[in-house]
């Protein structure tokens, strides 16, 4: 083989080597940039499933809350029934009473009534009956201001509805007008010429 003819072959060789070296540089740029990409893309794809977790369990979070409050409101209105029921029982009581006692209070204005009348007749009153009777209203005065005392008891609990603080306060206003009523009938008051 001719030198010359060696060296021009070798010259291609080079020339390829270079051009595969150069390739290869690129190459390797490029497989660099690309990996830098996908690390790029890899860490968003973590921030981005990060945020969605968080959200996720915000809205998690967030559901437990409104179930919680929506319980809480079945339970508070199923508390509320019961509580109305038994509310419209104690008025219906309360009712009852009141008209047990404006009977009460009737019947004893009749028998002082009677009372009076034998003894503007000229009857020599009967002591032992007026007693009875004063008794009687004494006794009915004692049970009223004991349930008016129970009422004010209650107008002091501050957990009171203001329902229940309204009607408490007129019942005892009844109460007490009825209270004054019996003091009137043992002769203890007098009437407020005012009112007339």
């Amino acid at each position: 083989m001719k030198p010359e003819r060696a060296f021009t072959a070798k010259e291609p060789v080079d020339r390829i080597l270079s051009i595969v070296h150069t390739i290869q540089a690129e190459y390797q740029s490029k497989l660099q940039e690309a990996q830098r990409a996908i690390f790029k893309l890899e860490e968003r794809a973590r921030s981005a499933a990060t945020d969605w977790q968080t959200e996720r369990q915000r809205l998690q979070q967030e559901i437990a809350s409104l179930k919680h409050t929506v319980d809480t409101g079945n339970t508070r209105a199923a508390e509320d029934s019961l509580h109305l029921g038994e509310l419209e029982r104690k008025l219906g009581e309360t009712l009852q009473l009141k008209a047990g006692l404006a009977s009460d209070f009737q019947r004893l204005v009749s028998e002082l009534s009677a009372l009076e009348q034998s003894s503007a007749a000229g009857d020599e009153p009967d002591h032992g009956a007026y007693r009875e009777v004063a008794t009687v209203v004494r006794s009915e005065m004692a049970r009223i201001q004991l349930h008016i005392d129970e009422i004010e008891l209650k107008l002091t609990d501050p957990t009171v509805e203001l329902s229940a603080e309204i009607r408490l306060n007129r019942e005892r206003a009844q109460l007490e007008a009825y209270l004054k009523g019996l003091r009137y009938s043992l002769g203890e008051v007098t009437p407020c010429l005012e009112s007339l």
